[in-house]
């Protein structure tokens, strides 16, 4: 009994001793692993290439006058005393460059600092993007194939009667943002 005894207890030293040094051999072996990740994009660069030019417009006796130049650089105006006295007119540009066919989300915001007796804004067909033809002011586009986009911005000026005559300067400012969809 005590040979088994022994016999045992020297059996069960030995396997103690394996495990330690399988356990000890494993620690020094054992790794782990993670990936690595990243979002690559094309970054968004605008460029203004042309600010929105009204041109002379006529100060109505009484009442008021819309002017708008759309996004093609067509004069609108009602007629009558509500004139465009100056030939240089034209929308606003921007130029967006960004990864090609990407849908991009658009919007041209109009702020007024006209003059007391004028107010400027948007009118409803606010923006062109790429030639598609005259849209609203928020649009979600694909950027151009060749990864430039060209963007034109229309405008609106009322001037009503008692504007201030002789006003040369800004009436109001476009900005575009764009970002990625």
């Amino acid at each position: 009994m005590n040979r088994r005894a022994g016999a045992g207890s020297g059996g069960a030293a030995a396997l103690a001793v394996l495990c330690a040094s399988t356990a000890w051999g494993q620690a020094g072996t054992v790794d782990a692993a993670t990936d690595a990740s990243a979002s690559l994009l094309q970054p968004l660069a605008i460029t203004g290439t042309q600010p929105l030019e009204f041109g002379t417009l006529a100060i109505p006796p009484q009442g008021e006058c819309v002017y708008e130049i759309d996004v093609a650089g067509r004069a609108n105006a009602p007629g009558g005393i509500c004139q465009f006295l100056g030939q240089d007119r034209f929308p606003a540009r921007f130029t967006l460059s960004c990864a090609a066919r990407a849908l991009v989300q658009f919007q041209v915001i109009h702020t007024d600092a006209a003059p007391a007796g004028a107010v400027f804004a948007a009118p409803a067909a606010a923006m062109d993007i790429d030639g598609a033809g005259a849209g609203a002011a928020f649009q979600t586009r694909p950027c151009d194939a060749d990864g430039i986009s060209e963007i034109a911005a229309a405008g609106r000026l009322t001037v009503r009667a008692g504007a201030l005559h002789g006003f040369t300067g800004t009436v109001g400012t476009i900005r575009l943002e764009v970002a990625y969809d």
